[in-house]
């Protein structure tokens, strides 16, 4: 990867898209854009194209250069006084961003890859490739080795998915034993005790940038 170009490329992205700044700072809400599931990978584009007018598709099916792009527009939207939508990879939830929304603004970003492609479900506002911070003929020096990892990852995925579509059909089963025998009220109840306290605790330990 090229550090240096891709870093101008994020100032001037940054420059581009917050050239106006509000009074302090943004805050950053964190919601599920995209989930390994019992039926397969899910992303939810719809939601994407109802809050965004114009949504940057970052195509990077290593993640070589996306976290480094949406770590910088994260930054940069908060420091602006933007609130954003974040959204992780389920499978690296304390990394950085995998989709970034900013409803003020009408203005997307999300990583498109060969797990979860936008290219087609997406009207893209700009198409960003990683190749262009890259360097061609060392990623072709490690091509086999690249696409071993990308096999397995794949192969880890789709097991994944074997495995959650399994404990669905065993909590299905076991479902029509203690269904009848459940206090829905009281669940309810004590669901939203819990998001009561999430909610706090999200509220105070929020990080800004």
């Amino acid at each position: 990867m090229n550090s240096v170009k891709l870093e101008k490329y994020c100032e001037r992205l940054a420059e581009k898209e917050f050239k106006s700044s509000k009074k302090g700072l943004g805050k950053e809400k964190i919601r599920v854009f995209s989930a390994v599931s019992n039926k397969g990978v899910y992303s939810f584009a719809d939601s994407a194209k109802k809050i965004c007018g114009r949504i940057y598709i970052i195509n990077d099916d290593f993640g070589a250069v996306s976290g480094t792009i949406l770590q910088a527009v994260k930054s940069h939207a908060l420091g602006a006084g933007y609130n954003i939508i974040s959204s992780y990879c389920p499978l690296n939830p304390f990394g950085t961003p995998e989709h970034i929304f900013i409803p003020e603004l009408s203005l997307g970003f999300v990583t498109s890859n060969v797990h979860h492609d936008f290219t087609n479900s997406i009207d893209a506002y700009r198409i960003v490739n990683y190749r262009r911070f890259t360097d061609n003929d060392k990623l072709k020096t490690c091509k086999k080795r690249l696409r071993f990892n990308l096999k397995a990852k794949t192969q880890m995925i789709n097991r994944s998915v074997e495995l959650l579509a399994e404990a669905k059909a065993t909590h299905d089963k076991l479902e029509k034993f203690y269904i009848s025998a459940t206090n829905f009220s009281k669940v309810e109840e004590l669901t939203q005790k819990a998001i009561a306290e999430i909610d706090k605790m999200y509220n105070n330990n929020i990080c800004r940038l």
